[in-house]
């Protein structure tokens, strides 16, 4: 807590700086605020002094003047400069704590506690510039019995697809050559394996979203007739009656039923019979859910849409988000994308993922 701060509020704050300390990357955790964070002025980087240092005590010197971002902050660039009385250098060396009674914290305001709830005091950590060692390259041992190699193709296949058949365990234990047990012959099975599931054309959610959707646009069409409706004169200067029809049988006709017209002396399509909600005929994104739980359970890509499915949990976009729901076409063709992009390297998904037009958001990796 912050001086007087009563909070169970609990955080923490790194600053990383660069060879000659003059630009820092700033993060912060922190979490059970007693209130929301202030939107305005809600974080910043503090000198601290109890002693006879330079500038007084809690000078701001990074965040003014409407503070750092809101929420939690990762690697948030800081080019360490004179600010606020202070030379750039005498910031280091508070931050180092150099000069006794000096350092540097970073603190978080909220609406209970203007004046700061939480602050993470700077201590310089040990660390080492030397990378670790890599680490050696798992290898597959030699097995048993053939009871065994059966299993590790099971094991083999959960793990690359979204759950294997008794006959596609079996088939891949036939293509191992013999003696199964030994590790090399069943790395040059798997290995196969992988590069003609890559080879497979891939199936495409966004094909069969486009397929089921007109399917059940044709549905509807054929369902009974809509109640006759006449049309309402406080709306537009068109009063005729408009007889029973069928119900909108595509996506456009849906698009244009009930719009309010313009000129206001015809409507595009018709208007909505009382008493019935024009969402009752919207596809939504159902047809996008049962593609993909389609494709997961029969395409036979399934590394490839597996792999897809993995990088939709780091690129992550929900259609219980209205916008995403309501562009379930968008969204089918953003999980084509991921699957298109399995086997190449993650910035080639990364790259088109800034281009595309649905949100994302990635998980902390």
């Amino acid at each position: 807590a912050q001086g007087a701060a009563v909070t169970s509020a609990s955080g923490f704050a790194t600053i990383i700086l660069n060879g000659p300390n003059t630009k820092g990357r700033i993060s912060t955790t922190f979490s059970g605020l007693s209130t929301p964070q202030l939107t305005i002025d809600g974080s910043h980087v503090h000198y601290a002094n109890t002693g006879t240092g330079p500038v007084a005590d809690k000078t701001v010197i990074y965040g003014d003047p409407d503070g750092l971002p809101v929420g939690l902050l990762s690697d948030y660039p800081w080019t360490i400069v004179d600010s606020a009385g202070l030379k750039g250098g005498q910031i280091i060396d508070a931050m180092f704590r150099k000069n006794t009674g000096e350092n540097i914290y970073v603190n978080v305001h909220t609406d209970r506690y203007a004046l700061g709830e939480i602050r993470a005091d700077l201590t310089l950590q040990t660390g080492s510039q030397t990378p670790p060692p890599t680490p050696t390259t798992p290898t597959l041992e030699n097995l048993a019995t053939d009871e065994l190699v059966k299993r590790d193709c099971a094991r083999f296949l959960t793990q690359a697809t979204f759950g294997p058949t008794e006959a596609e365990i079996t088939a891949l234990y036939n293509t191992i050559a013999a003696p199964k047990t030994t590790a090399a012959n069943r790395l040059a099975a798997y290995t196969a394996w992988l590069n003609t599931q890559w080879g497979l054309d891939q199936t495409s959610i966004y094909d069969y979203n486009i397929a089921a959707d007109a399917q059940e646009w044709a549905r509807w069409g054929l369902q009974p007739d809509l109640p006759a409706v006449v049309d309402n004169p406080a709306t537009t200067t068109v009063n005729e009656t408009y007889p029973a029809a069928p119900p909108p049988s595509s996506a456009l006709d849906w698009t244009r039923w009930g719009a309010v017209p313009n000129p206001s002396t015809a409507w595009t399509y018709r208007p909505i019979p009382p008493g019935l909600n024009k969402e009752s005929y919207d596809m939504d994104n159902n047809n996008r859910r049962r593609a993909w739980w389609t494709a997961a359970i029969r395409g036979h890509d399934q590394l490839r849409l597996r792999t897809g499915a993995a990088l939709e949990q780091i690129f992550i976009i929900s259609d219980r988000e209205g916008t995403v729901g309501s562009r379930h076409y968008a969204h089918a063709r953003y999980m084509d994308m991921l699957a298109d992009s399995a086997d190449g390297p993650s910035q080639k998904s990364e790259g088109r993922l800034y281009r595309y037009q649905c949100q994302w958001h990635p998980r902390s990796r």
